[in-house]
């Protein structure tokens, strides 16, 4: 019985390749999605920092213009 369902009437390697195909596929989307995910999240962090800078330096600006 095992044997034969591996074999798949003769049709076992090429449904074989297809699953491992696949599953290859999905492994590698994953990674790929989850390597983006990553990549953006620093980019978001990198953006937030220079923002806060960008108003601080603003800020700092305004105060030493503004006559007291």
């Amino acid at each position: 019985m095992g044997h034969e369902f591996f074999h798949m009437g003769g049709y076992g390697g090429y449904i074989w390749a297809a699953y491992g195909l696949v599953f290859l596929v999905l492994i590698a989307l994953a990674w790929l999605s989850w390597r983006e995910q990553k990549i953006n999240g620093l980019r978001a962090e990198m953006l937030k920092a220079a923002r806060s800078r960008r108003r601080s330096d603003h800020a700092e600006k305004d105060r030493l213009e503004t006559p007291s």
